[in-house]
């Protein structure tokens, strides 16, 4: 159980071809379905062009998705380039890709890394 929580996962869905091949990437692969607290983590910045050089400034205004944690009962079925669908922040069917998942056996959690678009 997670101690904190902003966001519910839905789905897993597989990211990678079928064993023969038969369907694509991701293509009715769904590995899980229901509904497990979850908490996402933003990072917000925006970038400011100031006298032809580029600078990042911490910013509300644009937000980007950078990780999910769940409980490691649902993490563990998670592999890199799997699809999940998850909501957050009063949006339903939100679609990331996961880049990279971290497992954290001591709190039972997995932390799952979003690809960004």
């Amino acid at each position: 159980m997670l101690p904190l929580t902003n966001a519910t996962l839905t789905q897993i869905a597989g990211g990678g071809h079928t064993e023969d091949w038969d369907r694509g990437p991701g293509a009715d692969l769904i590995r899980w379905s229901g509904a497990a607290d979850a908490y996402v983590t933003e990072k917000s910045t925006t970038t400011i062009i100031t006298e032809g050089a580029k600078d990042v400034y911490p910013s509300l205004t644009e937000a980007k998705l950078t990780r999910i944690v769940v409980d490691s009962s649902v993490g563990n079925l998670v592999q890199k380039g799997d699809t999940i669908t998850f909501t957050w922040n009063n949006q339903t069917g939100i679609q990331r890709q996961v880049d990279n998942t971290q497992t954290y056996t001591l709190f039972g959690t997995t932390r799952l890394w979003l690809r960004e678009d």
